[in-house]
C-alpha cells in the first residue's frame, strides 16, 4: 500500500475530520484521496442549504463504488464523514490544500467530477454550487477548461473544447494512477464512463 509523508499541518487536518489522532507521519493514498472526495462531495450537498435525497443517494452510490468490499475504508469513510460534517470542515475550502499539495492533477479532477455529478444530479448545478466548485478548482489549481469540462459532462452540455476534453482523458486514465492504489483507480474508471466521447 502506498503511504505519502504528511506535514504536522495536514496530520492536525486529518485528526480532525476522523476524530483520531493521526500519530504517524503517513497515511495511505487511498485513504488521503477518499478523505479529500468527502469534503468535496459533502461542501457540494450543503453549500446550497438544501439537501435532496438523490444527493445523499448519489453520496453513497460513488462511496460504495469506491470502497466496494474494503471494511477498513468504510470505516475510515464514516469517521470523515462524521468529522466533516462535526467541524463543517467543508465550509473551509481554503483548507483543502492543505491535502490537496499530496494530489496528482488527475486525483484533484476526479474531486472536482464528483462535485459536478453531484451538483447536477437534478439537471442543473446551482450558482452557489457552481461557485463553491470554482473555488475548489481556485484553490488545487486546476485548469478552469478542465473544470469546464466536468461541468458539461453532467449537464449534458456540449463540449466545445476538443482538445481539453482529450487532456481530461488522458489525466484520468486508470492506468495513470497507481495500481496498488485501487480507490483512484476505480475513481477514474468511474468517471471516465460518464466523459462525452472522444471524436476520432
Amino acid at each position: 500500500m502506498q503511504r505519502v509523508p504528511m506535514s504536522p499541518e495536514a496530520i492536525e487536518l486529518l485528526s480532525k475530520m476522523t476524530g483520531s489522532r493521526f500519530e504517524r507521519e503517513s497515511i495511505a493514498r487511498s485513504d488521503l484521496f477518499l478523505a479529500c472526495s468527502i469534503w468535496v462531495m459533502l461542501g457540494t450537498l450543503f453549500v446550497d442549504g438544501t439537501i435532496e435525497n438523490r444527493e445523499t443517494q448519489q453520496l453513497q452510490l460513488v462511496l460504495d463504488r469506491l470502497i466496494e468490499t474494503d471494511l477498513d475504508l468504510r470505516q475510515f469513510s464514516r469517521a470523515v464523514l462524521q468529522g466533516i460534517r462535526q467541524h463543517k470542515i467543508y465550509q473551509r475550502p481554503e483548507k483543502l490544500p492543505i491535502l490537496g499539495a499530496y494530489l496528482s492533477v488527475g486525483e484533484k479532477l476526479l474531486l472536482l467530477g464528483f462535485g459536478c455529478q453531484m451538483s447536477g444530479i437534478d439537471g442543473k448545478i446551482h450558482l452557489k454550487e457552481r461557485q463553491y466548485l470554482g473555488t475548489i478548482a481556485s484553490y488545487l489549481q486546476v485548469n478552469y477548461s478542465y473544470f469546464a469540462i466536468l461541468e458539461a459532462t453532467f449537464l449534458g452540455t456540449q463540449v466545445s473544447d476538443d482538445r481539453a476534453l482529450a487532456e481530461v482523458y488522458d489525466l484520468l486514465d486508470p492506468t495513470r494512477f497507481p495500481s496498488p492504489d485501487a480507490v483512484s483507480v476505480a475513481a477514474a474508471r468511474y468517471l471516465r464512463e460518464y466523459l462525452p466521447p472522444l471524436d476520432s
